[in-house]
């Protein structure tokens, strides 16, 4: 009789330890995976679809039409449809002001926005301001609207030279625009972004 109730109460022991082990681990295990789908839902989406997004200088590249304005041809290299630009742009004479280029589908493609393999001709203005009067960004100017030219680009007049110009893809995801910094396409070759278009 005491043998069978010694059995017995073994395995009330071994139950009673593996439900309070199964208590506390569920006690932690569900808090802590609930924890990491949020962090998936709100930080590391864009970064998911921002690693398929990519701009890339077409063949034809980038040039200067009569010293006004900056004629770009960029290839969409990635998965995803590129709904809007920001672009940044320095001179010799002026810091990097970036401006916003939206309705890609008006300019470029009249059925929608840019898809992937698809080529965007874009025109931007070399010397008009990027920023209204307060420092916010703009839409950006595609020519100088009457503003002072630029002359070549050359050692006498080496103010008049485009040092810089950056390109970042944004993308639409579930009705929310997402701007994709890591894809930036950056020029900084100075020969390429003051060549003169023939």
């Amino acid at each position: 009789m005491k043998k069978a109730i010694s059995v017995l109460l073994s395995w009330v022991l071994i139950v009673g330890f593996a439900v309070a082990m199964s208590a506390i681990i569920f006690g932690w295990a569900i808090p802590f995976v609930e924890k990491i789908v949020k962090n998936l839902d709100r930080s590391e989406s864009p970064e998911i679809y921002c690693d398929n997004t990519a701009l890339k200088l077409n063949d034809f590249g980038i040039c200067r039409v009569n010293d006004e304005k900056l004629k770009i041809q960029l290839l969409n290299s990635g998965s995803y449809n590129i709904k809007r630009l920001t672009i940044a742009r320095e001179t010799s004479a002026n810091s990097l002001q970036s401006c916003f280029r939206y309705n890609l589908e008006d300019t470029v493609n009249p059925n929608g926005p840019p898809e992937p393999g698809k080529i965007m001709n874009l025109e931007l203005a070399m010397k008009a301001a990027f920023e209204d009067a307060e420092g916010n960004s703009i839409d950006c100017p595609s020519t100088d609207l009457g503003g002072p030219i630029l002359g070549p680009c050359t050692l006498a007049q080496p103010d008049d030279c485009v040092t810089l110009i950056e390109v970042t893809p944004w993308i639409n995801v579930e009705g929310k625009d997402i701007a994709c910094p890591n894809s930036r396409l950056t020029i900084k070759n100075i020969n390429m972004l003051n060549f003169q278009c023939s």
